[in-house]
């Protein structure tokens, strides 16, 4: 205490470098002004929010293909019950209504109508046979291609290996179909390393996802009129590398992340930091900053 009788000066109890007059938390040394956000629920920066103060840490982004635009959104886990907490490992969708996403232990449903956060559980109860595999890439796979909706697999995969699971709409369920090795499809010189994958998603629009990188021909033979289905997996030495899933079924163009047209439209999330992606019937939804 002063001189003057007035009050002991500020104390950093946590020794986080802030003191206690300005410190929104002095017991938690991860909680402090001028703190990098992170995407865990806490308002690491004593702004007041978690994750939706607009600081780009936490969120997911649209892509609308009719206007390519991009929207932004705050990933709110503090108000949705079942939003994620943790690090989003991979995305997928199912037909035009949802998204999942998952953790290395839970699953998220998001309702592509109202952008809300509908359910979410242990993830093992759904994928088992995925028990303690860090997933790299969740691709899904619809019955029929003309209609994109209905019965579908979904590859859950990791390294070189994949889960195959069918995904049956009436019930909502997954059923497991094969378990399989990727490894002869990751070998070739365009493909990535599998260690290098940070997000992919599988397209259904062959024109939107081929603009600008290459021509049937070039890509699978003088044969290809069309190419259909494709998959895109960013790398983490900012690089795109494109499979195509409807004609050759082969890696087939490798280029700089920020080349990839849909990267340069309005809005776009920084590439390098989309930790997971889907394809849902009318664009791409990418979650950003949430990859660990």
């Amino acid at each position: 205490m002063d001189d003057s009788g007035g009050s002991e000066d500020p104390v950093d109890a946590d020794g986080d470098g802030a003191a206690s007059d300005v410190d929104c938390d002095d017991d938690d040394p991860d909680r402090y002004p001028g703190n990098a956000e992170s995407c865990d629920g806490v308002d690491n920066d004593c702004s007041g929010e978690a994750e939706t103060d607009g600081d780009g840490v936490c969120g997911f982004w649209t892509l609308d293909t009719e206007s390519a635009t991009w929207a932004a959104h705050p990933m709110e886990p503090t108000e949705g019950v079942h939003a994620p907490t943790s690090a989003i490992h991979v995305a997928f969708s199912v037909g035009r209504e949802r998204v999942w996403v998952l953790t290395a232990d839970t699953f998220h449903v998001l309702a592509l109508d109202t952008l809300t956060w509908v359910s979410s559980g242990d993830r093992d109860s759904l994928f088992p046979e995925a028990s303690g595999e860090s997933l790299t890439m969740a691709i899904k796979a619809p019955e029929d291609w003309t209609a994109l909706e209905g019965a579908a697999t979904v590859n859950l995969q990791y390294q070189f290996s994949a889960v195959v699971y069918t995904w049956d709409p009436e019930s909502s369920s997954f059923t497991l179909l094969v378990e399989t090795d990727l490894g002869a499809d990751w070998q070739t010189d365009l493909a990535p390393a599998a260690a290098s994958v940070q997000s992919a998603w599988l397209g259904h629009d062959g024109d939107f996802g081929w603009t600008g990188s290459a021509s049937p021909a070039e890509a699978c033979g003088a044969e290809a009129d069309a190419l259909g289905p494709y998959f895109a997996v960013l790398t983490t030495d900012d690089r795109l590398h494109l499979y195509d899933a409807g004609y050759c079924f082969d890696f087939v163009s490798s280029m700089p992340t920020e080349t990839f047209p849909i990267f340069n439209y309005t809005g776009a999330p920084d590439p390098s930091a989309v930790g997971a992606a889907a394809w849902t019937e009318g664009g791409l939804i990418a979650f950003v900053g949430v990859d660990g």
